[in-house]
């Protein structure tokens, strides 16, 4: 819920939050990121609300997620099995043997998918940056929180569009004032020239100089 690093992530101690300032905060102290600037970074209220009983009952400098998991790259093989268990799990409570057989060929909570893209705790941070892309952040905003050194690399590298966010940008283009009633009997335009007349909504909608949209196919 926030794009930390492993490392990042296993450097935090209860000192780092400010879970009950307006918003909700987490530092990175500078020799623990990886650009060596450190970083102050809002938390959702959500999370804030989770991580605040918890927080609260560890001592100030204890790490909150201590141990070499960070270092030996363990995080993805901590993934993998919860993955795992978490879809045994999903399918165990399906009784139906064919519907069983059926979600059994789905990708969901798989490690690995059909198309070979795979859940490592790195991916925890494309997750986190498209969800901000979703949102409706900013460039300027996802590439601060993601610490990058270009908006070029937060947007072409850790954020991620699929069919449904395609949909969802074009839902929001304005709606098209047209009238039902019109487009069963468009009216005729008159002739001019060698052109014979044609309906109205066949004309291409100049707006400012510039051609803004046809119909038919051209």
């Amino acid at each position: 819920m926030n794009g930390y690093r492993a490392s990042e992530l296993a450097s935090l101690t209860p000192t780092a939050f400010d879970l009950n300032s307006e918003p909700a905060t987490v530092t990175l102290a500078a020799a623990d990121e990886k650009r060596r600037r450190g970083a102050v970074q809002p938390l959702p209220p959500g999370l804030a609300d989770l991580l605040r009983p918890w927080v609260e009952g560890k001592s100030p400098d204890d790490r909150l997620w201590p141990g070499p998991w960070a270092d030996q790259k363990r995080a993805g093989r901590f993934l993998r099995l919860d993955l795992s268990a978490a879809r045994a799990a999903w399918l165990e409570e399906t009784k139906d043997e064919a519907e069983r057989t059926e979600l059994e060929k789905s990708d969901f909570l798989k490690w690995e998918d059909s198309q070979g893209r795979f859940a490592d705790f790195h991916s925890l941070r494309h997750t986190y940056l498209s969800q901000l892309g979703r949102s409706g952040a900013s460039p300027k905003a996802m590439q601060l929180l993601a610490r990058h050194s270009t908006v070029e690399l937060t947007l072409g590298r850790y954020t991620h569009a699929g069919l449904f966010d395609l949909a969802a940008a074009v839902d929001r283009l304005p709606r098209l004032p047209v009238d039902p009633a019109a487009k069963q009997n468009p009216p005729m335009l008159k002739a001019t020239g060698t052109e014979p007349a044609r309906p109205a909504d066949s004309v291409p909608v100049v707006v400012a100089g510039t051609v803004a949209g046809f119909s038919g196919n051209h």
